[in-house]
């Protein structure tokens, strides 16, 4: 993986170099949807699948990890890409959103996002059961604390195992 970072010769449309018998391909970049304005860089962080329901696997759903200098004035976002028809939706954004980043699929269908900042918040998005690229609500989850989140996971019954 350093051999693709820091090659010369680094092709977008083959980003990294990876062991035999595997593929890559792109789901979805900067065209797909130009975020922030302007030619600045979407910053796509982690992302994660929905894992169970009825349409597991078709979703992927992304932070970005934008800073907020003042010049920034839409903050930080998540996104889902269809992985069926390649449609990629804005699913929510705040301009108190700071540096997004860990952002997990949950065992009882919502999605776990969270801030890598300092005083960091994770936030639950409440999805539409019958369209999963619709939200219904985003919820602050001060219980967890207010720290730094770099990446975050959950167990099977959905404990947070780190952050």
């Amino acid at each position: 993986m350093e051999a693709s970072a820091d090659s010369a010769e680094w092709d977008p449309t083959v980003p990294w170099i990876i062991p035999e018998g595997f593929t890559q391909a792109v789901v979805s970049d900067e065209t797909d949807l130009n975020i922030y304005d302007g030619g600045r860089d979407d910053w796509h962080d982690l992302n994660t699948d929905n894992e169970t329901g009825w349409m597991a696997g078709r979703f992927m759903y992304r932070t970005h990890e934008l800073r907020l200098p003042a010049s920034l004035p839409e903050g930080g976002s998540v996104s889902v890409v269809d992985l069926k028809t390649d449609e990629t939706r804005l699913l929510a954004q705040d301009p108190s959103w700071d540096a997004l980043d860990g952002i997990r699929w949950t065992p009882w269908g919502t999605l776990l996002f969270a801030e890598e900042v300092y005083q960091g918040r994770l936030f639950e998005i409440k999805l539409d059961p019958n369209d999963l690229m619709t939200i219904t609500a985003v919820i602050d989850r001060p219980a967890v604390g207010r720290l730094a989140h770099e990446g975050i996971d959950l167990d099977v019954q959905g404990n947070l195992l780190r952050s």
